[in-house]
């Protein structure tokens, strides 16, 4: 019955700060903030939908940088359960809307797993209120990974991992599976949402709790070692059929950025200390927990407890690695911790400082119901801190400082309704920790709603194909791709359009060699027909001006249209040998190289070829019947070799005639089939990874 009073309570929490995005009322309805939230993540999730609504996994995506795997992509959250419930609920009605809600969704979520946890291991409800809203709900949580969902959802499961250790460590060993299990399946829920540097920060805080439990309850080290084991293996277990492909990708990848430690060590700045105390109305305040979170987390740190000691040395811990090359105790960390070099934005780790504030809070609140003397005390407190808000705001007013004014007046306020709390006779327990929570919930929804995450729905706040591009073709748009750079700006996969660009940081390897040809060269092996562009054309290049516009950063461009582009699917008669991509692409860039009758391959074919196209007898047809799958169908009286503008990757094969042959790569980074001499061959190039296969297996 408490958890489900709480249910009903964050719900009511939950709705206030996002009703807006689901009114009817047209004129009241906003949606988030174009930007990361629109091109990283919803722009894909169209394309997730159709295909599992259809029955099919989409392992491989045709529309982001000429191609490249999809389900493999860990940020894609293919496998992701709450999102593959939310499509079957949805089905071919997915839009924007049906995103917005599975994020809201997650925010109901943290507060009812939080809620559970404290619950759990303080046995009190009172507590649990308030250390639940503060993680679900706090400065970190409506910050920016409301706009990056996948953080959003990596780190909604925490509690639900510490629930399952305390269980496991806490009950006897006839429970301890039960926990064991729980912890698993939360740790493989924040894998498959998609953002393994929230995992890791999820990861390094259950570790340390698993030490410290089993420091606190004494359990041997032969169960503490099996109880961690059980976890590890189970998550990775279950999460194989994502994890095994994700691996294998990576080897392929590049960062779209060079990870170093400067470019890593970004984290809080001094000043941005102060959010913990005062927020910044109109935009993000990742360090905010809201007064009487605070406030109830200030006044556990002089109670005597175990437990308050543990919380307060995650968040100090957590804080001086949010600071990150600010402080130089990152630099410990970025030495001796290999995991430290992978990731950039230190300060993410804000969600391991608001998860221990909100646990102090919990246990502040705990002891204020239990401790009569602590009544006394935390008035008093809170009449001393009233009193010295007041004089900085009285500061700020004469200093005709309008900015911490603002600011100030609102931290009074809630000062004000946290004081009247707390002097105000307590008849009910129940009514005070509701009224508390309302508090604390207003508070926070205000510097939520105010964070900047909302704009109006109005058409430049959608992100709409532009008009100059809604002249294209789109009749046979898998047999020729789109330079987007400069119109659809990563947008390629949204739209349905093939695009040589794209969105996301990591690219294969493949990409980023093609992308050092010269432009004309790289247009011709990726089969480009139209080309968007703020620059002047190669002088040689044949091309149609379609028209011109401005795009959504302000800069003007232009749509062309290629004359004669080549096939994605080509017969070529002729071919050199380099035994590495460099060298492929300086034979490519040769202006004496003819790249649609010539092709360039890292190993001699099994046969060899005439080296001049014949005349007549050449037919060639092909039809995509998936992504995944390409059937082609070539007659050709002399050897070939048959190129196809797909990046070469791992997991596809190629059948000729009903016989497996070798790709081989071509062209710096695309796929060829060596083909002889014959009429109506049927080919079919199908891609289904290994990785996939078996992690698959493991995972059901």
């Amino acid at each position: 019955q408490v958890v489900i009073y709480a249910a009903i309570a964050f719900l009511l929490i939950t709705i206030v700060l996002f009703w807006r995005l689901f009114t009817p009322v047209a004129d009241d309805r906003f949606v988030l903030a174009k930007g990361d939230f629109t091109l990283h993540y919803y722009s894909f999730t169209p394309y997730q939908a159709e295909r599992i609504t259809n029955g099919e996994i989409p392992l491989w995506n045709p529309y982001n940088y000429s191609g490249e795997p999809f389900a493999a992509n860990i940020q894609r959250a293919t496998f992701y359960p709450p999102r593959l419930l939310l499509i079957a609920l949805f089905g071919s009605d997915w839009s924007l809307q049906s995103y917005m809600f599975e994020v809201a969704l997650h925010y109901w979520l943290a507060a009812i797993l939080m809620f559970i946890y404290i619950y759990i291991i303080m046995q009190r409800w009172e507590g649990a209120l308030i250390g639940a809203t503060v993680f679900a709900f706090g400065g970190y949580a409506v910050a920016y990974p409301m706009l990056q969902p996948s953080i959003l959802a990596a780190g909604v499961w925490l509690p639900l991992v510490l629930t399952g250790l305390y269980m496991a460590m806490a009950y006897d060993s006839r429970k301890m599976l039960y926990g064991v299990s729980l912890a698993a399946i939360g740790l493989c829920l924040s894998i498959l949402a998609g953002h393994p540097q929230t995992t890791i920060y999820v990861a390094y805080l259950s570790f340390a709790y698993w030490v410290w439990l089993g420091w606190q309850k004494k359990t041997r080290w032969l169960m503490r070692f099996i109880i961690g084991v059980g976890i590890v293996v189970g998550a990775v277990g279950l999460s194989a059929i994502q994890l095994l492909p994700a691996l294998e990708f990576i080897q392929y990848t590049s960062r779209a950025e060079e990870l170093s430690y400067s470019f890593n060590a970004n984290g809080f700045h001094y000043n941005e200390l102060i959010g913990f105390f005062i927020p910044t109305l109109g935009s993000w305040s990742p360090l905010y927990v809201g007064i009487v979170g605070l406030f109830f987390a200030g006044i556990v740190v002089y109670v005597e407890q175990q437990q308050a000691r543990f919380w307060l040395l995650v968040s100090i811990v957590s804080l001086l690695l949010g600071l990150g090359g600010h402080y130089s105790f990152y630099d410990l960390f970025y030495v001796f911790n290999p995991f430290t070099h992978l990731f950039r934005q230190q300060e993410r780790i804000a969600l391991l400082i608001i998860f221990s504030i909100a646990m102090l809070a919990s246990l502040g609140v705990h002891h204020y119901w239990e401790r009569n003397n602590l009544k006394r005390s935390a008035l008093r407190w809170a009449v001393v801190i009233f009193g010295g808000t007041s004089i900085a705001y009285l500061m700020a007013f004469l200093l005709e400082n309008e900015t911490y004014t603002l600011r100030l007046g609102f931290v009074l306020l809630n000062l004000t309704l946290l004081w009247l709390w707390l002097w105000w006779p307590k008849t009910s327990m129940s009514m005070a920790s509701y009224g508390l929570l309302a508090i604390l919930a207003f508070d926070l929804l205000t510097v939520g709603i105010q964070s900047g995450n909302f704009q109006p729905d109005q058409p430049e706040n959608r992100v709409q194909l532009p008009a100059l591009l809604e002249q294209i073709d789109t009749t046979e748009r898998f047999s020729w791709r789109i330079d987007g750079a400069a119109g659809l700006r990563g947008y390629g996969t949204l739209f349905n359009l093939q695009d040589i660009y794209g969105a996301g940081p990591l690219v294969l390897d493949t990409m980023i060699s093609l992308y050092e040809l010269p432009v004309d060269k790289f247009w011709e092996v990726l089969s480009v027909r139209y080309v968007t562009t703020t620059d002047i054309l190669p002088s040689e290049t044949d091309a149609t001006l379609l028209g011109e516009a401005i795009n959504e950063v302000g800069e003007t461009y232009r749509l062309y249209e290629l004359s004669n582009p080549r096939p994605i699917v080509h017969l070529v008669y002729d071919y050199r040998v380099a035994d590495n991509r460099i060298f492929a692409r300086q034979i490519m860039a040769d202006n004496r190289v003819n790249l649609r009758e010539l092709a360039v391959t890292a190993q001699p074919l099994p046969f060899e070829l005439g080296g001049i196209r014949p005349s007549q007898g050449v037919d060639i047809s092909y039809e995509f019947t998936t992504p995944e799958k390409l059937l082609i169908n070539v007659s050709t009286p002399e050897n070939a070799l048959l190129t196809v503008s797909i990046p070469y990757y791992v997991g596809w094969q190629a059948m000729v005639n009903g016989k497996k042959v070798d790709i081989v790569e071509t062209n710096a980074g695309l796929m060829g089939i060596p083909l002889r001499a014959g009429t109506e061959q049927q080919i079919v190039l199908t891609y289904r990874p290994q990785s996939y296969i078996w992690g698959r297996r493991l995972s059901l």
